[in-house]
């Protein structure tokens, strides 16, 4: 099963069987993508950021952006402030591996006005002995509303 499909059809029809039934909760699945185009951002610190405006997006990309080409620093990866909400979970700087994009933020919930992100243990990253900046982006099909992480949340320094 591709990820495209879990991430477009799986979504909508548990929406659909939580719509035939009780549904006490209130809960509903988010509908979400994983934003691969993010993945060279070098965040050396965990935590987490929701990016709601182009301002914040271009001031992060100047800062943690890795990716050069010969004319210098590349452009940031699109993002339709308007209709959309970036998401991005951060692990901070890990002594080896050899992968820095996982797959952690496995569910999201929309209830009324709040959405919940459930955040998966970071996975192996490899046998490779370099430094990895392990993260997740994912873009959310909505404006921003308020937030709640669960689970394998990385903080940052208090």
């Amino acid at each position: 099963m591709s990820n495209l499909y879990r991430i477009s059809v799986l979504p909508a029809i548990t929406a659909i069987l939580l719509t035939c039934g009780d549904n006490p909760t209130g809960r509903l699945p988010g509908i979400y993508e994983n934003f691969p185009e993010a993945q060279h951002f070098d965040v050396p610190e965990p935590g987490i950021i929701i990016f709601t405006d182009n301002e914040a997006w271009l001031e992060f990309h100047d800062r943690y952006w890795n990716l050069y080409d010969n004319t210098g620093k590349t452009d940031p990866p699109d993002v339709d402030f308007e209709n959309e909400t970036v998401i991005g979970v951060f692990w901070g700087t890990q002594s080896r591996g050899c992968y820095d994009w996982v797959n952690c933020m496995r569910v999201v919930y929309v209830a009324g006005d709040f959405m919940e992100i459930y955040v998966a243990p970071l996975p192996d990253l490899g046998p490779c002995d370099a430094l990895a900046y392990p993260l997740q982006m994912i873009k959310i099909k909505m404006t921003y509303i308020h937030t709640r992480f669960i689970g394998n949340v990385p903080r940052g320094p208090e």
